[in-house]
């Protein structure tokens, strides 16, 4: 069977909210997204065990967030703002270990999901060591526009995203966001560049 695309998830997504079924949304949204924003986790975090962890944080806030979701952006971005935050979140270690998070196994319907990753090759090992020389901001933009594939606008909306899908929506700032953001791009790929040729003269 043909995979779904991004508008005919959507489409369903919305179907279901319309409909008021905001678990059997949450659902479909994990089940469509989740692959990718476990992928998007394991970059951020660099691990898959703490991005697994992240995930089930991330799935939680999609819960309760999902009956107050306002359809402000695509469902697909903000799940990327969600995991997002839950990254930066479980990056805090001392909160990580004040937070009693339910595990993924334990949440809802959820729990049916496997989210498989690609083993890594070598060119994967080195994309990650460069990566991990960005800062946090500069491996979120990498991920979202290179891996993602999303336009600026969206990582605009992905980077303003604070709890609040209003403040994420205001459009002056989200094209203030992404101006700043298609800048601060043309500058982290010069900023690559440089890092892969040192790491090249090394190896």
């Amino acid at each position: 069977m043909a995979e779904k695309t991004l508008e005919e998830s959507e489409r369903e997504i919305r179907a279901l909210l319309d409909a008021g079924q905001h678990d059997d949304a949450t659902t479909l949204t994990v089940k469509l997204y989740g692959p990718e924003l476990l992928g998007f986790l394991k970059v951020r975090l660099r691990d898959l065990d703490h991005a697994r962890d992240a995930f089930a944080w991330m799935t939680e806030d999609l819960w309760r967030g999902m009956p107050r979701f306002r359809g402000q952006s695509i469902v697909r971005t903000w799940a990327y703002a969600i995991a997002r935050n839950a990254a930066y979140r479980y990056a805090d270690r001392e909160l990580r270990e004040r937070y009693q998070g339910v595990p993924i196994s334990q949440v809802s319907r959820a729990s049916a999901l496997a989210v498989q990753l690609p083993r890594g090759t070598n060119l994967d090992h080195k994309v990650a060591r460069l990566r991990a020389q960005l800062s946090d901001e500069e491996q979120t933009v990498l991920t979202l526009r290179v891996d993602k594939g999303m336009d600026f606008r969206e990582i605009a909306v992905v980077m303003l995203y604070q709890g609040d899908e209003a403040a994420a929506a205001d459009a002056e700032a989200i094209e203030r966001e992404a101006a700043r953001l298609r800048k601060r791009f043309q500058l982290l790929k010069d900023k690559l560049r440089k890092l892969a040729a040192a790491e090249d003269e090394r190896e």
